[in-house]
């Protein structure tokens, strides 16, 4: 799993730097640029979930290491190019209305709410069906990259439809910026980063304590008092509540007038980012560290307090950072370029996040 995390990380990150350094060679239309990153990244994404099934179920029980191989090629792929896609969903939520791009991060956050609860499902129908072990975890495997093949594949009906029929994406993703029309040149990704670069480094800080401390110090915690889970499972729900109270905070943000106070500058985003990292680093390390006490911090109720004050706040947070950004900018060309830069903040953050997440685990283990 390891060598699975770090090659799709690295693939992630290498294909939104090649997509940053491409943005300022590009000419096209914001459409063609949009057009090409969802048409492409969806086809190849949902190609290698269909091609995972093949090496998984057959290549795997007689060439055990080629299969490996096959997968971590297939894994590669698969970050390069659902990159792409993932861009390209920035890029839209750039070029949205005020408040209709949150709708984006939304939907980023339901799909792990979603995810958990069926794959939980697909392995106790399988169990009660007979099977077990390594064949339960290969038929589950199989029926869920399947779907998420299919989803990938739908994903480009559903955008040409919802952009082909919206007045406002019609006029706006058909425009090839300001610059452009006017006959000179794009803004290029560092003009564009000079402008919102405390907002950058705000999401990206935020996006590496998020993914430093989730999901790799809750593995070191146990459940203690009278509550009937075993470890796995004590865990699982720790995890699963992380999406739960992420997709809380952004419909807070979104439908309540906190998220239009906050808007008032960046200096909220900047404070919460600080405070975010000041605060729930020391209290993850120590609930981890005393996890065999019964201190007040190794506690079920505290780590359940803590691990929804930790995603609701990552939702405002990463919300307030995501509206802010766009709304520095009036050419649609500028927006697209926003988009570009905070869909590789979201996957470096994480990728930072993770590598300093297993320093944290090995210093505590």
């Amino acid at each position: 799993m390891f060598y699975v995390s770090m090659v799709y990380g690295l693939s992630s990150n290498i294909s939104r730097i090649v997509l940053m350094v491409m943005h300022n060679r590009s000419s096209g239309k914001v459409s063609s640029r949009i057009h090409r990153l969802v048409y492409l990244g969806a086809s190849v994404t949902a190609l290698g979930m269909f091609l995972f099934p093949v090496c998984m179920g057959i290549l795997s029980t007689t060439h055990p290491t080629i299969s490996f191989w096959l997968c971590l090629l297939i894994t590669a792929i698969v970050g390069a190019f659902n990159s792409l896609l993932v861009t390209g969903g920035f890029a839209l939520m750039s070029l949205a209305p005020n408040g209709s791009g949150q709708f984006f991060l939304i939907g980023f956050t339901l799909t792990g709410i979603i995810a958990w609860p069926f794959i939980v499902s697909l392995r106790v129908i399988c169990e009660t069906a007979g099977t077990s072990g390594e064949s339960t975890t290969l038929i589950v495997s199989i029926i869920s990259l399947s779907i998420t093949g299919v989803l990938c594949l739908l994903s480009i009906p559903m955008y040409r439809y919802k952009t082909s029929q919206n007045p406002y994406f019609i006029t706006q993703i058909e425009q090839e910026g300001d610059a452009i029309i006017g006959g000179g040149s794009r803004s290029g990704i560092l003009p564009v980063f000079r402008k919102i670069w405390s907002i950058v480094v705000s999401l990206w800080s935020s996006r590496v304590v998020t993914f430093a401390l989730y999901p790799g110090l809750i593995g070191l915690w146990s459940p203690h008092g009278s509550i009937p889970f075993t470890k796995s499972l004590y865990q699982s729900f720790l995890l699963y509540l992380g999406p739960v109270s992420d997709t809380v905070g952004q419909l807070v943000f979104r439908f309540t007038p906190l998220g239009n106070r906050l808007l008032l500058g960046e200096r909220s985003l900047t404070i919460l980012t600080i405070i975010r990292a000041i605060i729930l680093i020391p209290l993850f390390l120590l609930s981890a560290y005393f996890d065999d006490t019964n201190s007040v911090i190794a506690q079920d109720w505290f780590r359940v307090l803590l691990m929804f004050m930790f995603s609701f706040s990552m939702g405002m947070n990463y919300s307030l950072g995501n509206a802010l950004a766009p709304a520095k900018f009036e050419s649609p060309d500028d927006k697209y370029t926003v988009g570009v830069l905070l869909s590789f903040v979201a996957m470096n953050g994480l990728f930072v996040g993770s590598l300093v997440g297993i320093g944290f685990k090995e210093l505590l283990m």
